[in-house]
């Protein structure tokens, strides 16, 4: 890979450290929706190797989140995913499921922090990993609940794609079947305090103050204090083997891809 290609992912696609806590960090545009593509998985597919190697002898927690306050991510890029070549389509969503199945039994704690809309392959992320929270700025109680913030949504139905095996049942393994149902087939966008009753995230956080922004995390204080908290359960090597006794039919899956092959299509 050219440097000048690597440098362009590198600023799609941001890992740092803070001690004992890695971030992901989803850097595209203010006016992009961080979309994925074959490049930028493969580039995800690299930062991971990264933090898996340092696991080993230093333990540690990977936090996903996206740059800004608009999104963490909406998924596929659909002109990669539609765009006439079906064999694309297709490598680019069993790239996909093999990240999801990596993270699925990741040997560090993982978290995603939304702060932003999170759809298809963004929410994907979310339910791959340990925990989920999300940023709103009405986490207070005595806020307005339906101040503006991030959605969830599982947009397939209302874009004429299906779900594609992999991606459904990594959602029947993290999510409840009335949520599932209601998500899958309607489209309904969740926002952080419905995702909340809904079982789809862990917690609601407040946005980071601006002495926060200051100390260069990325991430929210509580967010970080949670991350610092689980670091030590990766630090007796068996979190992976567990997480594999718990999910493997749905890590099973993600990495056999497609049973047919000219089934192409799957989620956005």
């Amino acid at each position: 890979m050219s440097n000048s290609i690597s440098s362009t992912l590198d600023q799609q696609i941001k890992l740092e450290r803070f001690e004992d806590v890695f971030t992901i960090t989803f850097t595209g545009s203010p006016h992009k929706a961080n979309v994925f593509n074959i490049p930028l998985l493969h580039h995800l597919s690299r930062l991971l190797d990264e933090v898996e190697e340092e696991v080993g002898t230093d333990p540690c927690c990977l936090v996903f989140i996206g740059h800004g306050e608009k999104f963490f991510s909406a998924g596929f890029d659909l002109k990669v995913l539609t765009g006439g070549d079906p064999s694309i389509g297709k490598e680019l969503v069993e790239l996909s499921w093999k990240v999801l199945a990596r993270l699925l039994v990741f040997p560090a704690p993982t978290i995603t922090c939304f702060n932003g809309h999170a759809f298809g392959l963004g929410l994907f992320i979310g339910l791959a990993c340990d925990h989920r929270v999300m940023i709103s700025p009405s986490a207070s109680a005595n806020q307005n609940q339906n101040q503006k913030g991030g959605k969830l949504c599982l947009p397939e139905i209302n874009i004429g794609l299906p779900l594609g095996r992999g991606f459904a049942q990594l959602a029947k393994c993290k999510m409840n079947k009335d949520t599932l149902r209601t998500a899958a087939l309607t489209g309904k966008k969740y926002s952080s305090h419905e995702a909340l009753n809904a079982g789809i995230i862990d917690a609601i956080v407040s946005p980071q103050t601006s002495q926060e922004q200051e100390s260069g995390s990325g991430i929210p204080k509580e967010v970080l204090e949670m991350a610092e908290s689980l670091v030590p359960t990766a630090s007796k090597g068996n979190l992976s083997s567990i997480k594999m006794e718990l999910y493997h039919e749905t890590h099973d899956i993600l990495l056999e891809g497609y049973i047919e092959q000219d089934e192409i299509n799957a989620t956005a």
